[in-house]
């Protein structure tokens, strides 16, 4: 229901753990509300369809196999992210 509260058409969200449960629910959910999401997972393919689902919903979303625990792993996924969906 895009636009339900507020509109956050074009803005871009960086989902970690978006791979499955919550954080799977959540880049959906943005998807939904009109965000760009980059979903990064620790698994190659969990990312890869949550993408696909939110393209479902028209949503514009970038998959991102990586790890963010290690710290030097933090700003190359928003690097990449910024890369690919804006």
């Amino acid at each position: 229901m895009k636009g339900s509260l507020f509109d956050l058409s074009g803005k871009v969200a960086l989902v970690t753990g978006g791979g499955s449960g919550i954080g799977k629910a959540s880049a959906l959910a943005l998807a939904r509300e009109g965000f760009a999401a980059g979903v990064a997972g620790r698994r190659k393919e969990r990312p890869a369809e949550v993408v696909g689902g939110s393209e479902g919903f028209g949503g514009q979303a970038r998959g991102n196999a990586t790890d963010v625990r290690p710290p030097d792993q933090v700003q190359p996924v928003f690097a990449k992210t910024k890369g690919t969906v804006g």
